[in-house]
Order: C-alpha cells, then sequence, then structure tokens
C-alpha cells in the first residue's frame, strides 16, 4: 500500500509485518556543474510538493490517469534526488529491510537496462534500504553517478530516449518489494535494549513564483505535444555509492509489491493542472558556493558498492546534448569549498 503524507511517498505492507514501512522524500537541490570534475554532494533544499493524478482527473492527460500515481513539479534541468527512510524498530535496532527499484523513463536508473518485474542479483537492478540512504542519479561506476536533471520529454536528452531511441514514458517508475517476515524474524530478534534513531534533511525555499500566462499549458496539451512531460537525463559527475546486497535473493517477499508512477510536470503544466504556483527556482551551485555553505560525502565501510553500468556511463549529459544542438545550457565550473563528512544515520542538510 503506497500512501501520499506531508509531501511524501509511504509504503507499507501490513500484511507482511507490522514494521514493514518506509518513506521516500523527493529532494530540491543543487544542479551541479557538468565538467571533468566528480562532485561532492549537495544539500537538500526542501521537498517537491506531490499530488494525486486522480485528484485532477479533468486536467491531466489521459495516459498519466492509466498510470496513476503523483505528480511532481520541476523545472527545466532542475535537479532532484531522493531520500529513503525505512522505519525503524527499537526493540531490534534495525528499521525494516527493503528492496527498491528505481526507474526513469522504464530504463532502471542502476543497471541502464529496461524496467522488469523482480529482483535480479547479475547485475543487481535494486537498492536496498536501510543501507542505502538516497540516489542522486544514474549509477555509472563504482563510486560515481550521474545526477537526475529534468528536461522535456521529446526533445532527445533522457535517458529513456537515449537508450530506446522512444519518447514514451518519462517520470520515474518506483517499485518496492519487503523483506520476508520469516526473514526479518530470524535476521533481527528482538532486543531487550532500545536504540533510537532518526534521519531528516534541511529545507530551503517555498511555493510562490510568478504565475505562467493563463492556458498555455493546456493548448499545448490540445496540440497533442509531450510539452507537458517531463524525463530525466544525466547530468554532471557525483561522488555516491550504489550498495551491494548483503542478503540473500531468498529473503525478498517478491509475491509482495507497491509500485508508484512519479509523473513530472514542468512549471507551466503544474500551474495548469493544480492552480498552484510551482517551487521558487533553486539556487544554482556557484551561488550556494559564493555563500560558503557546504556540500557532503557519504561514506559506510561495512557495505560494498556496485561496480556501475557500462550501457548508463555511454549516455550523453545534458551539457554535451546542448552544446551538440548549438543551444548549450549555463551550467559554470564551481569551487565547492568546505566538505562534511557523513556517517551512516547522519543528516544531510542545507540551509534556511
Amino acid at each position: 500500500m503506497i500512501t501520499l503524507n506531508q509531501n511524501q511517498l509511504v509504503v507499507s505492507f501490513p500484511e507482511v509485518h507490522e514494521d514493514a514501512v518506509l518513506s521516500l522524500n523527493f529532494q530540491r537541490t543543487l544542479r551541479i556543474p557538468d565538467n571533468d570534475k566528480v562532485y561532492p554532494l549537495p544539500p537538500g533544499l526542501g521537498n517537491f510538493p506531490l499530488v494525486h493524478v486522480d485528484d485532477y482527473r479533468d486536467e491531466v492527460p489521459k495516459g498519466w490517469l492509466e498510470h496513476g500515481g503523483i505528480i511532481m513539479p520541476m523545472y527545466q534541468s532542475e535537479a532532484m534526488w531522493i531520500l529513503f527512510s525505512a522505519s525503524f524498530s527499537a526493540l531490534r535496532s534495525s528499521a525494516y529491510p527493503m528492496a527498491i527499484k528505481i526507474s526513469t523513463g522504464k530504463i532502471d536508473a542502476v543497471t541502464g537496462a529496461p524496467h522488469t518485474n523482480g529482483l535480479h542479483p547479475h547485475p543487481q537492478d535494486y537498492l536496498v534500504v536501510p543501507g542505502q540512504p538516497w540516489l542522486d542519479g544514474y549509477c555509472v561506476k563504482k563510486g560515481m553517478i550521474r545526477q537526475f536533471v529534468a528536461m522535456p520529454l521529446g526533445e532527445g536528452y533522457t535517458a529513456e530516449e537515449q537508450i530506446t531511441h522512444k519518447a514514451e514514458h518519462g517520470g520515474v517508475q518506483i517499485v518496492v518489494y519487503p523483506m520476508k517476515a520469516e526473514a526479518y524474524e530470524r535476521l533481527f530478534p528482538k532486543v531487550e535494549r532500545e536504540i533510537w534513531g532518526s534521519r531528516s534533511t534541511g529545507g530551503w525555499g517555498a511555493p510562490g513564483s510568478m504565475p505562467p500566462p493563463p492556458g498555455s499549458a493546456k493548448m499545448m496539451m490540445a496540440a497533442g505535444g509531450q510539452a507537458q512531460s517531463m524525463g530525466l537525463a544525466p547530468g554532471g559527475r557525483m561522488k555516491q555509492e550504489i550498495y551491494k546486497d548483503r542478503f540473500d535473493i531468498n529473503d525478498w517477499d517478491t509475491s509482495k509489491c507497491s509500485r508508484c508512477f512519479v509523473h513530472i510536470a514542468n512549471s507551466l503544466t503544474w500551474r495548469e493542472i493544480t492552480g498552484a504556483n510551482p517551487p521558487h527556482r533553486p539556487p544554482t551551485a556557484v551561488q550556494y558556493a559564493d555563500y560558503g555553505l557546504p556540500w557532503f560525502d557519504y561514506y559506510d565501510e561495512n557495505l560494498k558498492a556496485l561496480s556501475g553500468s557500462s550501457k548508463l556511463a555511454n549516455l550523453k549529459s545534458v551539457q554535451a546534448l546542448s552544446q551538440l544542438k548549438g543551444e548549450p545550457i549555463d551550467n559554470k565550473p564551481v569551487n565547492t569549498g568546505s566538505t562534511v563528512k557523513l556517517g551512516p544515520g547522519q543528516v544531510r542538510e542545507g540551509d534556511f
């Protein structure tokens, strides 16, 4: 079961175990420069607003209704990352393990292969929480990802279009599988002591930008164009490890899953669909660095990192494609300054 609670997705499996609860939060962030440098983790600048597709049945494209799910607004070339927070059990000194498949345009963000049902360990096409605190982009090699950057579907930028040569799906597809209850009970027996833990992010920014011209997005929809839909494309290089599953593949309950299609609407479409203003544009990486605010580095010495996908590594970035098209997008290099090192359970936050 998936619910939308205070702009975050909450996935629960009460039929499997009462502890089987996971939250996913879509964080606004800096778009890191796309050059030869591998950047540290940028901060969370507040969560994206989310709404139910079914609450706007008369405003959204028919295809969105068929997929269901939620809608999230993003500006063109805006970046985001996903925060995972599994429900912590003090009696077991652990959160309930979940396996999460993240695809963009139905292309797996870990392997670069088309989305498939189930979990596959060779190569591993999913993330494991707890363990994986967040995902910022496509896993291109061991210890490095390319940042998720929103681009209009149909212009050739997205990972989906570069791999399949089609602009068909867009958005983000999420599928969550719980650990089997018997495996959880065996691996994490109850203990007498109580241990408390928490995870959070900082926030920066609030809704309130100027609305677009009335009717502009609806005219695009009526014309049958793809302008109302956005997909994710590879951006700059970032230091981030995607961790190997430390459990046995048979510990996962693949007979149970919850899935959600996250439709990405550009700022014009969001305003036309919901009547609400999209959030302000986030600061640029240069503006952030000019204030001397921190970047982040995360490392868990107890987990092994995946080697990454050669298919994803061969994709052209937003910056590279924009230059080929003769319409380069401003993305200046930046000196990141101070970097805060984080370990498991620590906070990754911005300034506000």
